[in-house]
């Protein structure tokens, strides 16, 4: 299953670089593949702000992946959580997270559960410093059979 998991997100990017794929449902190898861009821009980030995307994982997908990128003119926290642990995460600044990283750029690709909630945070509340201008483009890729 995971070796199918990998083929089809591989087969997926391929035909979105070609532009063979849009948001709109595509069948590939025997299963519906969605994808629904959750950040495709810009933001600014003052000291001590975070901003949040919120998506859902539908239910009746067997395959759920965040696949994206993003920069910024400085270090700054990008996270995804459930709906619970965003909760905690806005009281605390700390909860249990399904991907979590520290730094200026990087790369998602993070495989989610289905019938969900998320939130994905881009987060400069941990650092006292100037304002960050992050660019990101994010997108979440489903299957269903």
């Amino acid at each position: 299953m995971r070796s199918f998991a990998i083929s089809f997100f591989l087969l997926l990017s391929l035909l979105l670089v070609t532009g063979c794929v849009s948001t709109t449902s595509q069948t590939v190898s025997g299963s519906v593949a969605d994808v629904k861009p959750i950040i495709n821009g810009v933001m600014v980030l003052s000291p001590g702000e975070a901003k949040h995307y919120t998506f859902d994982v539908p239910a009746g997908s067997n395959v759920a992946r965040i696949l994206g990128t993003f920069t910024s003119t400085g270090e700054i926290e990008v996270l995804i959580l459930s709906a619970h642990d965003f909760d905690t995460w806005k009281k605390s600044n700390e909860a249990p997270a399904h991907y979590e990283i520290r730094s200026s750029e990087g790369n998602l690709d993070v495989e989610l559960p289905p019938r969900a909630t998320y939130y994905l945070v881009y987060s400069n509340r941990f650092l006292e410093g100037p304002t960050k201008k992050v660019t990101s483009k994010t997108d979440l890729f489903y299957s269903r059979v």
